[in-house]
């Protein structure tokens, strides 16, 4: 099996000793978290310096936080720890597969495909599935997410488009 890669981002944070952190955002260097909390809290170059070096720095009063935070992370899912933050924001991160949503199609075997509990459209017996998915798709003129759905209930995207 081959190994997984491992990404590296860095979590800043800041807030008041002993609370959850007022901040939190993901960066994908040590050194932007640093410039963005140095910049948000007005840190001074000493404490620029030790927040690089040690990860953490206590705050002046009047700074805006008690302290500032930097730590490595190596979580698949980096867009967690900012808000308003997208996978799609972390291209080199693995994208989450989508899930079926009520303009999904939807098939158990591969031959009948539903759409809002209904009979969308069904192919015949030995009928290439991408290619008849595509054809059913282009006659509808939508093309919604297609996935099969296993006898576990787990959904999984049929990538009709891939194999023509």
């Amino acid at each position: 099996m081959a190994k997984k890669k491992t990404l590296i981002h860095y979590i800043g944070m800041n807030g008041t000793s002993g609370c959850m952190p007022d901040s939190c955002n993901a960066y994908e260097t040590k050194r932007a978290a640093v410039e963005s909390l140095t910049d948000l809290l007005e840190l001074t170059t000493r404490q620029a310096r030790e927040l690089s070096r040690d990860g953490l720095v206590y705050c002046k009063p009047g700074q805006g936080a008690d302290y500032a935070e930097v730590s490595e992370c190596t979580c698949s899912e980096p867009w967690v720890h900012s808000e308003g933050s997208r996978p799609e924001d972390w291209p080199d991160y693995p994208q989450p597969e989508p899930e079926p949503d009520e303009d999904s199609i939807t098939t158990g075997d591969h031959r009948k495909f539903y759409q809002y509990g209904k009979l969308a459209f069904e192919l015949t017996e030995g009928e290439n599935v991408n290619q008849g998915i595509e054809r059913e798709l282009n006659k509808m003129q939508f093309w919604p997410n297609v996935f099969f759905i296993s006898d576990h209930g787990n959904a999984h995207l049929i990538h009709y488009w891939e194999d023509k």
